[in-house]
């Protein structure tokens, strides 16, 4: 039988018996991605993404389907540029070995997102499980805000 890779320490990090085909562990695999994938910030030693601005409508309706739950954060590039986003994600503390310097600074604290609109309905009579993230949706005429278990308070239909 042939192996199609031996297990050695990882290349980057030292770390015993990295069986990633790459020859790094999975650790190091994950910041090599997100080093090479443009758009990435780094503030405090932590790296940050900025996704797509979700729309008024979109905050207003349910701010957790954003990233930091739809908070408002004012970020000052190394250029000067400052950028405001309500939709940052963060991949973590950057690993000793693999740090890499600061390329932009928070601006202030962030602001709360804002609550969300009440429904015009009672969402909680027309839940259905889906599974994922936030695994029950509300069905009534294409509602479709996704609710997480800590959400609910009391039992679809119960008063």
């Amino acid at each position: 039988m042939t192996e199609l890779h031996s297990i050695t320490d990882c290349h980057t990090c030292g770390t015993p018996n990295a069986t990633h085909w790459s020859g790094n562990c999975a650790t190091c695999e994950f910041w090599a991605h997100q080093f090479a994938t443009p758009g990435g910030l780094i503030i405090g030693g932590c790296h940050y993404r900025i996704s797509e601005e979700p729309t008024a409508e979109q905050l207003a309706e349910y701010p957790k389907l954003c990233g930091s739950n739809g908070a408002r954060f004012t970020i000052r590039l190394n250029d000067g540029t400052e950028v405001i986003t309500h939709n940052l994600w963060g991949q973590g503390n950057i690993p000793p070995g693999l740090t890499r310097p600061d390329n932009a600074e928070f601006v202030g604290d962030p602001e709360p997102a804002p609550r969300p609109r009440p429904a015009t309905h009672d969402c909680l009579d027309h839940l259905d499980y889906i599974g994922g993230s936030y695994p029950y949706e509300c069905l009534y005429r294409h509602c479709g805000r996704r609710y997480d278990q800590a959400d609910i308070t009391r039992a679809p239909g119960g008063s």
